[in-house]
């Protein structure tokens, strides 16, 4: 990529859109099919300000994780031009929904042999694993270049809650997102994610929560087109609100105030172990001193 190809002053001309799909998505108030459209219309709104412009959207299901956009094979980008539109906004809506329509139907498949199988999977999303992949896709256009790394941001979009089982694998993401100089802004719908927020702000990203998922687009149009808290003086987003930094603990994958660290891997515990489960190392505990008996004489 040249330097003329990236404007380090103008919006981000990188963009990786990582999609949260639930099992739970039909649930959503707004609706799944509205949810998605606001999704694509947003990614049409990123390809047609410029030609120069890059993306790529990558959706997390409770099982697998899958590029969306771009098409894995070049003959799926020739497409006819109709009714006057873009060939590449007409590829990108035509790839996504085809893409949306094989997980979909994967998911199924999966769902039933699990219930066939009377296996448990995890409910929540691999949103950890797709980032991950996303930061592939940044990263392969970057390279060495400080100008293309200054255009590159990615925008994850939340729709269930936290995902404490995953905590290493987001702490991983933020810190090789932090090296590499990109962004992450975050849009929650209905619920918070304190980690998601924590990555927003070591990242110098911006996390916002939806509270009314109709105006999902309008929210998705005025605060991240610009980039986030990249926008410098274009728009002037609501003040972010106190980042809560709070742990997940390796026992049982909740959020604490308190807890105990191993000296070794920083692993977090909410109680007293005395085997540490991730590089097992025996913990001192500490007995009570006894008192010396007096000898009668």
């Amino acid at each position: 990529m040249s330097q003329q190809d990236v404007n380090p002053g103008g919006p981000a001309n990188l963009l990786a859109i990582v999609v949260d799909i639930p099992p739970h998505l039909m649930l959503l108030e707004c609706g799944p099919q509205h949810y998605l459209n606001a999704i694509i219309a947003f990614a049409n709104l990123h390809l047609g300000a410029s030609v120069n412009r890059k993306l790529c959207i990558v959706a997390a299901t409770h099982s697998t994780t899958e590029f969306l956009y771009p098409p894995l094979y070049p003959d799926e980008q020739r497409v006819r031009q109709k009714d006057g539109r873009l060939e590449q906004l007409q590829c990108l809506d035509e790839c996504v929904e085809q893409r949306l329509k094989d997980l979909m139907s994967y998911e199924q498949t999966q769902t039933n042999g699990q219930i066939n199988g009377s296996c448990s999977s995890s409910p929540d999303s691999l949103l950890s694993g797709a980032m991950g992949r996303a930061l592939l896709f940044l990263r392969r256009f970057i390279g060495s270049s400080k100008a293309a790394a200054n255009a590159a941001r990615m925008l994850v979009l939340k729709v269930a809650g936290e995902s404490v089982g995953q905590y290493l694998n987001y702490i991983n993401v933020y810190l090789t997102a932090q090296k590499l100089g990109v962004p992450i802004d975050v849009c929650c719908l209905t619920t918070d994610c304190g980690l998601l927020q924590q990555g927003a702000d070591i990242t110098s990203g911006y996390y916002h929560k939806v509270t009314e998922p109709q105006s999902l687009l309008q929210t998705l149009v005025v605060l991240f087109s610009w980039g986030g808290r990249g926008a410098g003086s274009h728009v002037a987003l609501p003040p972010p609100d106190t980042v809560d930094y709070r742990a997940a603990c390796f026992c049982h994958r909740a959020l604490v105030n308190m807890a105990n660290v191993c000296s070794n891997c920083l692993s977090v515990y909410c109680k007293t172990v005395p085997l540490c489960s991730t590089c097992n190392v025996f913990f001192p505990i500490e007995m009570p001193m006894k008192r010396a008996t007096k000898k009668r004489r």
